[in-house]
């Protein structure tokens, strides 16, 4: 992907390497399914002990995680690699567009992660609810299946609401082909060999908008701005999600240990033995 030209070609490289990078991030979020459970037993004696309470426990980990290790990577990567595959050389800012839009995605995939090891499930069923989810983010993420196919049936319309690829994917999209300029500032044209397919055919340029469109993607600013909010959204719900489930998990917890302690006491074993 390095140096891509601005042709047919070129116009292929940059689609399929802004849906690897997703893909890339969405298995890398993975690694947070492990995050709650592993250490589930230390927090809850802790807790018990009055150590520290959920909110305290929720925060650190959630901070270390996502500002270390969700934050900081797709800074590097977007700075080292954003000129060297040539996206969009002549604008600064669609570079900073870029460094956010990976950002917020990668927080989200970790998100969804976080979400599935809350629930505490073992080992094996946590990693395989966690493939499947990134398996359906992926077919539903608008590069494999049509985007105008997917809104036609109810289910693949919901799956496509909650999916991060989704908007990531087409915000990347939006910044990358929308109202491309030269170092000029004249519109920037990809060169269409035609003939390849008969020799009779011209050489023919089209703007970048004309290819958003031909795939069915919005040809807007305010449809990438708004991609963006939705991720906003979908990480904000799922970090409420995530430490709702932690307290639930906690008072659940509690209560089963002060049923417990009440039945198997001297005086409850005994009451019991008289009735």
């Amino acid at each position: 992907f390095a140096d891509m030209h601005y042709d047919f070609d070129g116009a292929q490289d940059r689609i399929g390497v802004l849906f690897f990078i997703l893909f890339y991030l969405a298995l890398l979020g993975m690694s947070s399914l492990p995050v709650w459970r592993d250490e589930y037993l230390l927090f809850a004696h802790e807790r018990a002990s009055n150590i520290y309470g959920n909110l305290a426990y929720y925060l650190s980990i959630v901070l270390f995680d996502l500002l270390l290790i969700r934050v900081v990577p797709p800074f590097a990567f977007a700075f080292i690699s954003y000129k060297w595959m040539n996206l969009q050389e002549y604008c600064e800012q669609c570079l900073y567009e870029f460094v956010l839009i990976l950002v917020l995605a990668n927080v989200t995939f970790a998100l969804w992660s976080m979400g599935i090891g809350a629930l505490r499930l073992s080992t094996v069923v946590s990693n395989v609810v966690g493939a499947l989810v990134v398996m359906v983010f992926m077919l539903t993420g608008g590069f494999m299946v049509d985007r105008k196919t997917l809104q036609k049936d109810p289910f693949t319309n919901l799956v496509l609401f909650i999916d991060p690829m989704s908007y990531a994917f087409e915000s990347l999209l939006i910044n990358q082909f929308h109202a491309a300029t030269t170092q000029d500032g004249e519109p920037l044209y990809y060169l269409i060999n035609t003939t390849y397919c008969a020799s009779s055919f011209p050489v023919i340029s089209v703007s970048g908008d004309t290819i958003l469109s031909t795939f069915n993607y919005a040809t807007s600013h305010k449809q990438g701005n708004a991609d963006v909010m939705s991720l906003v959204r979908i990480a904000a719900v799922l970090l409420v999600f995530i430490y709702l489930v932690l307290v639930w998990t906690g008072e659940l917890s509690s209560k089963c240990r002060r049923f417990v302690a009440r039945c198997f006491t001297p005086g409850a074993r005994s009451a019991f033995g008289s009735a």
